[in-house]
């Protein structure tokens, strides 16, 4: 399977052909975590490095991905003044043996594409230290919609199914404690094809109404690591 997601990924276009959904992540990302400084984060499955980059100034930061076009986008993206505040590793999350525990962990966009979602949360357990962070993304297949979106889906391998209730408890297992989440994402099929301003402004409108967005698909969780 990770040759498989390595491949999917390594075309770039097949991850950032949208924008307005790593946009929206990001700012969300922002907003559970607040003011960040002198901290020592990973990005786990960094992508291009949109979600974590925003906070490179004040802290350190560990990039992960199993793609390495997707690595080279993010050093690129890197300031000359900022190379010692950052490393790279190619590869598996779970194959990721850090020299020292993190402040915060960043996993969005990784737990469909896994080959074990309950390792992948032991790994990172493993990887936080007491009163740490930890921002996890999904899709809930509790909503008819992500499992519509599932089925419909070319990866080339198959997608994890995830669902809400048994995450956080594998998370509880794991010394996590849930803090905050934010529910975001509702995309009928072929809204994909409208303009990505358009669908920024719409799925920021949509998950900001508490009467819609309980339809939407994703969560975004800040989790703390408790023990």
């Amino acid at each position: 399977m990770k040759d498989d997601v390595r491949s999917f990924f390594n075309c770039t276009e097949n991850y950032l052909h949208r924008r307005y959904g790593i946009r929206l992540r990001a700012e969300i990302i922002r907003n559970l975590l607040g003011d960040v400084q002198n901290k020592r984060i990973l990005d786990a499955g960094c992508g291009d490095g949109s979600l974590s980059l925003p906070f490179l100034f004040e802290n350190q930061i560990v990039f992960c991905d199993l793609a390495e076009n997707m690595l080279e986008l993010v050093q690129e993206k890197i300031p000359v003044n900022k190379l010692s505040s950052v490393s790279f590793f190619r590869g598996s999350i779970e194959d990721y043996v850090p020299d020292d525990v993190f402040d915060i962990v960043l996993c969005v966009g990784v737990l469909a594409h896994v080959p074990s979602v309950n390792r992948t949360i032991e790994s990172i357990s493993a990887m936080i230290k007491p009163g740490g962070k930890l921002i996890l993304q999904f899709s809930d297949m509790r909503n008819q919609l992500t499992r519509w979106q599932i089925k419909l889906a070319k990866h080339g391998y198959r997608i994890n199914q995830i669902y809400y209730d048994d995450l956080l408890k594998l998370c509880n297992e794991y010394g996590f404690k849930q803090k905050k989440e934010v529910r975001f994402n509702f995309l009928l099929p072929g809204m994909g094809r409208l303009p990505d301003d358009f669908l920024y402004k719409f799925q920021k409108r949509f998950m900001g109404c508490a009467i819609l967005s309980p339809l939407c698909t994703d969560y975004l969780l800040l989790l703390e690591k408790v023990e």
